[in-house]
């Protein structure tokens, strides 16, 4: 009887953690809160997931990291005497970082190849 217990336990484990990481969607409804609190010009909207590729996992000495891919689509601003006026739009890459030790969430507006952690790969 233990030895099912502990089994069941063993296949369960890893849905337990994998399930306190959010889905696309939930970050998705969390980045404009994210947005405003660091940026102050405001996004127009964000695209989830350019690459169809998931959900980027990297290693670091603080543990398991969790990256999400979106475009965000800003306006550019610029001044007219002592008015902000806008002018066009510009598409910016940023990876929203979700670190599940502290359930803590930053914006990282680096290229892939420069975010923080190692040993990355792609899940869904």
């Amino acid at each position: 009887m233990s030895r099912i217990v502990a089994g069941c336990a063993i296949l369960l484990l890893p849905a337990l953690l994998f399930g306190r990481v959010p889905t696309y969607s939930e970050v998705e409804k969390k980045l404009p809160e994210l947005w405003k609190a660091r940026y102050p010009v405001a996004a127009e909207r964000f695209l989830a997931d350019p690459l169809k590729r998931g959900i980027l996992v990297a290693e670091t000495t603080a543990g398991t990291i969790y990256y999400y891919n979106f475009k965000t689509i800003v306006p550019l601003p610029y001044r007219d005497g002592e008015e902000v006026k806008y002018k066009g739009s510009r598409t910016i890459e940023l990876w929203v970082q979700f670190s599940p030790n502290g359930q803590k969430y930053d914006l990282n507006l680096e290229r892939i190849d420069r975010l923080p952690g190692a040993g990355k790969r792609w899940v869904k």
